[in-house]
């Protein structure tokens, strides 16, 4: 059975998760009630309840998938580090003494990579190599390598030898993934140029930097904060290559992504979707209790609505706070009610500690709280005041607390002030900030506060069957929303019929593929000014069969 807190298999004849200790549940694919473990229909609509979700492949079922196809096209990162000076730190030591001193470091590195779920497949003495995006895929394996990256560096700092230090390159490129055989064993390997580019980058990194290439920052910019260090030259390389060093992670909202990008296309096919929401807000404005969640597939625009559901709310004076789940948000625990704290208490990213701590007390001055929540809360911001240190208390006392501050934060809303809380990607979430979400489901009851969450279908919770709790589902496009969408994206009104199979009504996609087409355009009228000979061939884009030579004898994709 798969559990759904941490995403571990289980025996089917368990109760509670080997890995993470929560109660297994069967949750039905029709309606989201939630079933006991063993239950074969659903005790609410009676549908079937299917199978358990497919075990991720073993790693021998993954070398030997490859070993069978002889390699397999990937885009991923690559991250190259290692201990710097390591040659002069062991200097006539004993090769036991040297593994001793050097062991931390390793084990460190390698905890960083499993954190984040990526794979170390090369150990050298004194560094590793690690892939991001296979064989386990992830649509963000460059911000998993990026935070891997830094927690690598925290890591080493916080070992009790100062002269161990790493250096760390990264970059995000196209290469071939392949089983490797030697004399021992089999293992898995990459070929490219992007896994060269990756070692140049850890050659060129200071002590305790981390590099990246463009590519890399390219891929992160909206999650990552890195300095331009200019184009360099690279080894055995013929052209220079844009270097960045890194930073830290930005857990910026969906708000400031889309505010930040040049062309934001129209909103098409959803206005039903937005009348919804503001409906339920003039319910919650009635403080009538309002929960409600923004459900779709991958890329169907549930960010996009919201998005524009809170910029509308802002225009009227409501104020929306606003907290994103990262996609490796189990491996930073409470890392969106953080930020959503951070929101609510009008805290900014390079606020100086002294006035962030003010800012704090001058927020939370009316809450119904004891005298030692300031403490408490300023030690969960890792805002900690030396002089007023957050009282000892045991893990299981400390969350109770920090939840009823929660509540307390979300009970504040006055009578005739509405606010909006948003919380994206809801289906990442980590086991332990779940449970701040479920207190704030509750504590919306008798107050002005519309509580929205956007996840996707295979996302369920217990909460959901509260009878304040609404659904707004996002639908695929149909043909003539699509075709709009693609016209508005700078396909000049093509058809949809080439795209349909590749993008079936989903947004993301169509907007995706308007600027593609735009830019296939331009290069077959690039290469009709070069070869004029050719200027019969049809145009497959606009809709247009292909010239017999060319399209009659291959076979589909």
């Amino acid at each position: 059975m798969h559990c759904r807190h941490c995403d571990s298999d289980n025996s089917a004849t368990n109760a509670f998760c080997e890995a993470c200790g929560k109660p297994l549940e069967a949750v039905c694919p029709a309606c989201g009630h939630i079933n006991r473990p063993g239950s074969h229909f659903c005790g609410k609509c009676s549908a079937p309840l299917g199978p358990a979700a497919p075990a991720r492949p073993s790693a021998e079922e993954v070398l030997r998938a490859l070993s069978a196809s002889g390699g397999e096209r990937k885009r991923l990162t690559v991250i190259f580090a290692d201990i710097s000076n390591s040659t002069g730190l062991i200097d006539r030591s004993d090769p036991e003494d040297a593994m001793r001193r050097m062991q931390p470091a390793i084990d460190a590195m390698r905890r960083a990579v499993d954190r984040y779920d990526g794979v170390v497949n090369k150990v050298t003495g004194d560094g590793i190599m690690a892939l991001f995006g296979a064989p386990r895929p992830h649509e963000d394996h460059a911000v998993r390598a990026c935070a891997a990256a830094l927690a690598m560096q925290a890591s080493v700092a916080r070992l009790a030898d100062p002269d161990v230090k790493i250096r760390v390159g990264i970059h995000t490129g196209e290469v071939v993934v392949q089983a490797v055989e030697n004399s021992l064993y089999q293992t898995y390997d990459v070929a490219g140029s992007a896994a060269h580019l990756a070692a140049r980058m850890e050659q060129m990194a200071q002590p305790g930097e981390i590099l990246l290439t463009g590519d890399t920052a390219a891929a992160t910019r909206q999650f990552v904060e890195a300095t331009s260090l200019g184009r360099q030259t690279v080894r055995g390389l013929s052209e220079p290559v844009e270097v960045f060093s890194l930073l830290r992670l930005r857990h910026a909202p969906a708000s400031v992504i889309f505010r930040g990008q040049r062309h934001l296309s129209l909103l098409i096919g959803r206005t039903a979707q937005f009348n919804a929401l503001d409906a339920e807000l003039a319910s919650a404005t009635n403080s009538e209790a309002r929960v409600v969640g923004v459900v779709g597939e991958a890329g169907s625009g549930k960010s996009r609505l919201c998005f524009e559901f809170a910029e509308s709310c802002r225009k009227r004076g409501i104020r929306v706070y606003e907290t994103r789940v990262m996609a490796h948000g189990y491996a930073t625990p409470y890392q969106p009610i953080l930020e959503l704290l951070r929101d609510y208490l009008g805290i900014k990213p390079a606020q100086p500690p002294d006035e962030a701590r003010r800012q704090v007390a001058k927020t939370i001055a009316d809450l119904p709280a004891s005298g030692d929540t300031l403490p408490l809360l300023l030690d969960f911001l890792g805002l900690s005041d030396a002089a007023h240190p957050a009282p000892r208390l045991d893990p299981a006392t400390r969350k109770m607390r920090l939840i009823e501050l929660v509540r307390n934060i979300v009970r504040s809303s006055r009578p005739g002030h509405p606010a909006v809380v948003l919380v994206e990607d809801l289906h990442w979430i980590d086991a332990a900030s779940a449970e701040f979400v479920e207190a704030m489901v509750d504590a919306v009851i008798g107050t002005t506060t519309l509580l929205l969450f956007n996840f996707r279908y295979d996302y369920v919770a217990t909460w959901m069957q509260r009878t304040h709790y609404r659904q707004v589902n996002l639908s695929p496009l149909d043909r003539k929303e699509a075709n709009d969408l693609l016209y508005e994206g700078y396909l000049a009104g093509a058809d949809l019929a080439p795209h349909r199979g590749t993008c079936p009504g989903q947004p993301v996609f169509h907007r995706r593929a308007g600027p593609l087409a735009d830019r296939a355009r331009r290069f077959r009228r690039h290469a009709r000014r070069v070869s004029p000979g050719r200027r019969d061939r049809r145009d497959p884009v606009a809709g247009h069969d292909r010239s017999p030579a060319r399209g009659a004898n291959r076979p589909s994709r």
